[in-house]
């Protein structure tokens, strides 16, 4: 449609809007293509270019409440806005995996460990500073999957509190 399309041409936060006042059901999969835009690099940097912040801010705030579609190939991306340097970005796409934690930590776990070394470990990080309940469960499945050596040195190093 008109407004799937600019989004994807423009990424502008009106479109974003506009899709979820025109047809909130169908938006959840067009949002995660957005997001799919930001390629790690981009994402840590203070200033983003491959996505507009307050297109992402629309677009975590809807997903913060609606459920995801795990099969999507987009939800990955959400760990990597998750380790992102732009500390309102980080926040949002953690508020979305804590929220969503609960049905699907088995395959979070499975995507987390499928993503780049340097990703898992600055999540480890990230969420050792502030754990919670969902975090500890999503880091205890991770060390069952995880094939990375210096990702479970890291889920398994002192500071650690929650996956032990």
């Amino acid at each position: 449609t008109f407004l799937v399309r600019g989004l994807q041409m423009q990424g502008t936060p009106e479109y974003a809007s506009a899709m979820l006042a025109l047809d909130p059901k169908s938006a959840t999969p067009v949002f995660l293509e957005y997001l799919m835009r930001a390629d790690l690099e981009d994402l840590r940097q203070l200033n983003q270019k491959s996505i507009n912040v307050y297109t992402c801010t629309v677009i975590f705030r809807f997903l913060i409440e609606n459920p995801l579609p795990i099969a999507h190939p987009g939800v990955p991306s959400i760990f990597l806005f998750a380790v992102s340097r732009n500390r309102g970005l980080a926040d949002m796409a953690n508020a979305v995996l804590e929220k969503q934690i609960p049905e699907n930590r088995a395959s979070f776990a499975y995507m987390l460990a499928r993503l780049p070394v340097p990703v898992q470990v600055a999540f480890i990080e990230n969420s050792q500073r502030e754990m919670t309940a969902n975090l500890r469960l999503l880091l205890h499945d991770l060390k069952d999957v995880a094939q990375s050596k210096e990702v479970i040195e890291e889920l398994n190093s002192p500071n650690e509190s929650g996956a032990q």
